[in-house]
């Protein structure tokens, strides 16, 4: 790819993830407020539930099953049509041959050091962030515990959902996309 082509598609990557960022905003819950999860595996710095969103198909487990029966994908599919159509509009773009199944958008969370659970085994997770923030890198951790940040501000990352990671400190206004694919 030509310089100018790749300048060309880092100029459309940032308008893109920039009103995906605005959309986010935009999304509130009955009490007016950005919604926030009730799930304990999900252990922020602060101690507090939170702030995400999560699109696409539930993973068919017998669990959510019993949650939600009849309800194959998340609610927020429908409740928020035009951020959903953003995000694959993103990921079709920039991130084709990766494979999917949920998008979680986080605004404001700081997750500690963690490995996720439920992904497929030998997939990865695309990781990308946008907002006006500074600070706010993803630190992953090698087999030996030596950390490795990456600043994900428009830019994104893929990763191993397996391997120790976490989300540094950071000040301003922070939403991060997560695309995984969980059984």
């Amino acid at each position: 790819m030509w310089k100018t082509e790749t300048a060309l598609a880092d100029i459309y990557r940032k308008k893109l993830l920039t009103e995906i960022y605005n959309e986010v905003n935009k999304c509130k819950n009955s009490q007016g407020k950005f919604p926030s999860v009730n799930n304990r595996r999900c252990q922020t710095v602060t101690g507090k539930r939170p702030k995400s969103i999560t699109f696409g198909k539930r993973p068919d487990t017998q669990h959510q099953r019993n949650l939600f029966p009849n309800e194959p994908e998340f609610r927020a599919n429908a409740r928020y049509p035009k951020l959903y159509r953003l995000l694959k509009e993103y990921h079709k773009k920039f991130h084709r041959k990766h494979k999917y199944s949920v998008i979680l958008v986080n605004k404001q969370v700081q997750f500690i050091k963690h490995k996720d659970k439920g992904n497929v085994e030998g997939s990865t997770n695309i990781i990308v962030g946008c907002g006006d923030y500074t600070g706010g890198e993803l630190t992953l951790f090698d087999e030996n515990d030596i950390p490795k940040s990456h600043n994900i501000r428009f830019q994104p990352l893929e990763f191993n959902p397996f391997q120790y990671h976490q989300v540094e400190e950071f000040t301003g206004d922070r939403v991060s996309i997560t695309y995984y694919k969980t059984s």
